[in-house]
């Protein structure tokens, strides 16, 4: 017997493919997937930051409740403060020598002086002086303002050359020296009074005085 085909099939023919998606829906698809992927790892490290931060902070309150119940217990543990009665004292006679000084400078600074005898930058720059221990209760300007002399009092020795240094420093007394500097300490006082003279010691003033009167 002879067998002879009567039909022949191509089953690589497109007719018998399953189907396929255009060239152009499947990149669509796949760019699709892709930034869901994307989207999805963003969400997850934001949450993983979120969460990271919520744990810092809840550590960072904790440990600032930890803090304040310590120091509340340390001030538990502290005496009352008492304000020294010596530096009331203190305190109370700088602040009136402030304001002493302040009338004095508000009304050297209101006057209307002759023009190369004017005083106000040397007040001013004198009432500018803040040095920490320092007081200043009185002062004079003489000599058409060549010479100046200062008094007040202060709390250690060693600030007056701070003092003296920072106002040589300012303009109105830049090319000045103070030639006379004497401090004492006064009894049952806790401070030194301070005496700043750019004249030198008043003796020698005294004596320098008495000889031109006897050359006359």
């Amino acid at each position: 017997m002879s067998w002879q085909i009567k039909q022949h099939l191509d089953f690589y023919i497109e007719e018998f493919q399953p189907p396929k998606l255009p060239r152009e829906l499947r990149v669509m698809i796949t760019s699709a997937a892709v930034h869901v992927a994307a989207m999805l790892v963003i969400a997850l490290g934001l949450m993983s930051f979120w969460f990271w931060q919520g744990e810092e902070l809840k550590y960072a309150q904790q440990q600032q409740k930890f803090l304040e119940q310590q120091i509340v217990e340390i001030q538990a543990l502290r005496p009352p403060l008492v304000v020294d009665a010596r530096l009331a004292e203190q305190r109370d006679l700088a602040r009136r020598q402030l304001e002493g000084g302040q009338k004095v400078l508000r009304y050297l600074t209101q006057q209307q002086l002759e023009e190369g005898q004017s005083f106000t930058q040397l007040v001013s720059q004198l009432g500018d002086q803040h040095v920490a221990g320092v007081w200043l209760n009185q002062f004079s300007i003489s000599d058409q303002g060549r010479h100046i002399s200062l008094h007040g009092y202060v709390d250690d020795p060693a600030k007056i050359s701070k003092y003296v240094a920072t106002l040589v420093e300012k303009r109105a007394y830049q090319g000045r020296a103070f030639r006379y500097i004497d401090v004492q300490k006064e009894e049952d006082k806790q401070w030194l009074r301070f005496q700043l003279d750019t004249r030198g010691h008043p003796q020698d003033l005294l004596s320098s005085a008495g000889r031109a009167g006897v050359g006359k």
